[in-house]
């Protein structure tokens, strides 16, 4: 029976008779070959089983077929006969049956025929993919998949290769013997590698509780503090107890008294544990690797520390750490891996304790003697916006060091450069004395010397400061190591003073001892282990006892500036991170008391000046106090007033302008005096509001910004002293904000 077939590629329809079924015909209109359908199942069994002709016959191409092509709508007539030729038999072949009941797969030898998959997909006009397209893409997965584990290997080894040396352990491999290396001892698994170890160890850090009870076997040693300072020597065995957060790392405990709000040092040191001087420098990865921790009487983990150098010095050290309240505080001294045995050293230090100075000797010299006169000034005034400006003093050599008031505020001293020390009275108008103290030409170097030491190297000598103390007025003399007690009244040399490496001195009225800014050599004992230690030249504050003539001690306090309150009660210095740091002073001690946030850049400090009435500090910098600090939307040039006993927020904010650089207080008319590049004084209100401004005439450019605001015990009135000369301005009394 004719079979209705359309071509799969030109969809051209032609009638076929059974004896073509399965038989590869051509298109009469595009000339592409294609297979015709098979007959049914029934009639192929029946056709199978007829037995072949006997006679072999001669192939004949698809060319040769003859068949009758009608249109699409044609009616089916009776069929021309066609010719047909059959193909040769393949080789037997493992086939899956088309048909639905044929599901299993069966060896035959019959003609190659498509699965009932493919014969679906080739009815569609689109184009299946080559076979070599195929081979192709799986080319181009596998050989993604290669590439994708080389290179997570290759990561995987650079990363483990590089990692630093400190934290790369002795894997020895499992190597015969029972798992244990040829001649050592039974191999155990080995703890994470390095980085992953401190990984576990920083996680648990600061704020978690640990068990404070004694795990099995285990003594708590007592320590005490003498002169500042505990130096305790163990070691770390296998007889320890386990440390609770890092399993297998053995552990000593010590029981120790701090004091609240004071700085202290903590070292755990392996003395056979060498530094290195690079990161290629091979180094013992089977030491001791030391591990310290402080907690309180709690177990809560306040602070932590590996490797003081990390790479380079395995030993640890907590710098700095100030218990938040006074009591006992537990020190763990571990191990950084676990089953680490070795020696070490304790050593726990009050950097706030009092070092002795030992007082250089005073050699004999003549002394100056001062001029009484009543040498008349010669004063220009002005007014400017309601203000009073009088021109007091210009001088020929540059002003060297801050005006002093004297006890009645009559008065004030100033000091040259070229050392000139004068008493001018305020109100008269007049020099009433004069003192010579001469440039310093001739002088012996400055001796840093450290505690009983040699010589250190000299130091170029600061310029002289002047303060006012109980006993009198106190002069610095740099080049000399030495501090000039002087009668207020006359100018007369009273006493002098072995400071060494002073450079500046600072004292106020209410107390007796005076506080030195000064450079000391510094010996810090080191460890055995540490190489290339020298002595270090430090800036610290000494205390000098001024009835008694001679230096006592000095603090590790770091004053780049410094200012005291004028009641005697708070040190303020300016820490290297630029942060406003406050002190207690207890007579003759320094104690740390508090902070601020990070208020300055580096080296961009100019000075602090505290109120008159010890109630606001500031900081003022070149380009302002950092802005992000406290207030984000705060402009440039923005300098931030303190209460003196809160550095956590200000209580205001001046927005000067360009260039800020001397603060001043006015407690009796409630002003805060502040300067610009362009104002020599601005005046603001207690809330920060600017209501007036003054300048005196020519006194423009940098040899007229002000470089001290010194302002008047009664009040309305502010000394300015610039480069080299030195105004009053005086505000009215109805012109109070």
């Amino acid at each position: 029976m004719p079979v209705k077939v359309a071509c799969p590629h030109c969809r051209h329809v032609r009638f076929l008779g059974d004896d073509t079924a399965g038989q590869a015909v051509t298109c009469a209109q595009c000339g592409r070959y294609y297979r015709a359908p098979r007959a049914p199942l029934q009639k192929r069994r029946e056709i199978s089983e007829t037995p072949p002709s006997s006679a072999a016959q001669p192939w004949v191409g698809p060319v040769s077929l003859q068949v009758r092509e009608v249109p699409a709508t044609f009616a089916p007539t009776e069929p021309l006969p066609a010719q047909v030729v059959p193909l040769p038999d393949p080789p037997p072949r493992l086939a899956w049956a088309d048909d639905g009941n044929e599901a299993a797969p069966s060896t035959e030898s019959s003609p190659a025929r498509p699965s009932a998959a493919r014969t679906s997909r080739s009815s569609s006009p689109v184009a299946q993919p080559k076979p070599a397209f195929r081979w192709f893409a799986g080319g181009i997965f596998v050989v993604l998949v290669v590439a994708i584990f080389i290179g997570s290997a290759t990561w995987f080894v650079f990363i483990r290769d590089h990692r630093p040396a400190a934290h790369q352990r002795d894997r020895r491999p499992m190597i015969g013997n029972g798992g244990r290396p040829f001649g050592g001892p039974r191999f155990q698994p080995m703890p994470p590698a390095g980085p992953q170890r401190q990984t576990v160890r920083e996680a648990a850090r600061k704020g978690e509780q640990v068990p404070v009870a004694p795990q099995q076997g285990e003594v708590i040693v007592t320590l005490k503090l003498v002169n500042g300072r505990v130096e305790h020597r163990g070691a770390i065995t296998p007889n320890d107890a386990n440390d609770p957060i890092a399993p297998g790392c053995r552990r000593k405990v010590f029981l120790i008294e701090l004091e609240a709000k004071r700085r202290y040092t903590l070292e755990l040191i392996d003395p056979g544990l060498v530094a290195r001087r690079r990161l290629d420098e091979p180094v013992d990865l089977s030491r001791y690797d030391p591990f310290l921790r402080i907690e309180d009487s709690e177990g809560v983990i306040l602070d932590e520390n590996d490797d003081i150098e990390r790479g380079f010095f395995l030993n640890s050290r907590i710098p700095n750490f100030i218990p938040p309240a006074t009591g006992t505080y537990r020190i763990i001294a571990s191990s950084f891996d676990v089953e680490q045995f070795g020696q070490f050293t304790l050593v726990i230090t009050d950097e706030g304790r009092a070092i002795p100075i030992a007082p250089l000797p005073l050699p004999h010299r003549p002394l100056p003697q001062p001029v009484a006169l009543r040498e008349p000034l010669k004063p220009a005034k002005e007014v400017q916006n309601g203000v009073t400006i009088t021109t007091m003093l210009h001088n020929e050599a540059p002003l060297a060091a801050d005006l002093v008031w004297s006890a009645d505020g009559a008065a004030f001293f100033v000091l040259d450069a070229a050392g000139t020390l004068r008493r001018i009275n305020r109100t008269e108008q007049i020099v009433e004395a004069r003192l010579e103290l001469g440039v310093g030409e001739g002088l012996p170097p400055p001796l840093l010397r450290p505690l009983g030491g040699a010589p250190a190297k000299p130091e170029a000598p600061a310029k002289r400061t002047l303060a006012m103390c109980r006993l009198g007025l106190l002069v610095s003399q740099p080049a000399l190591q030495e501090v000039w007690l002087i009668d207020p009244d006359t100018l007369r040399v009273v006493k002098r003073i072995s400071a060494p490496g002073i450079r500046r001195i600072l004292a106020v009225p209410a107390l007796a001892h005076a506080f030195a800014a000064s450079r000391q050599v510094v010996e810090r004992k080191p460890p055995a282990a540490e190489i290339d230690v020298k002595r270090t030249v430090k800036d610290v504050v000494a205390v000098l006892d001024t009835a008694a003539g001679v230096p006592l001690h000095y603090f590790d306090v770091a004053p780049r500036l410094a200012a005291l309150t004028p009641d005697g009660q708070f040190l303020f210095t300016e820490s290297s991170d630029g942060k406003l740091v406050r002190y207690q002073v207890r007579q003759d001690v320094l104690v740390y008391d508090d902070e601020s946030v990070p208020i300055s850049m580096v080296d961009q400090g100019q000075g602090i000046c505290v109120s008159p009435d010890s109630r606001y500090v500031c900081l003022s910098c070149k380009l302002g106090n950092k802005t992000s600090a406290f207030v984000p939307e705060a402009k440039i040039y923005t300098t931030y007033i303190f209460s003196v006993d809160n550095l956590r927020a200000p209580v205001v904010r001046i927005e000067t302008g360009s260039a800020p650089r001397a603060f001043g207080f006015d407690p009796v008319s409630r002003s805060i005096f502040a300067s610009n590049q362009d104002k020599q004084v601005l005046r603001f209100s207690m809330a920060g509001v600017l209501f007036q401004d003054a300048s005196a005439a020519g006194a423009e450019g940098p040899a007229g910004q002000p470089q001290q605001f010194l302002t008047h015990p009664h009040g309305h009135a502010v000394m300015v002293r610039t480069e080299r000369t030195i105004y009053q301005f005086e505000f009215a009394k109805d012109d109070d904000p």
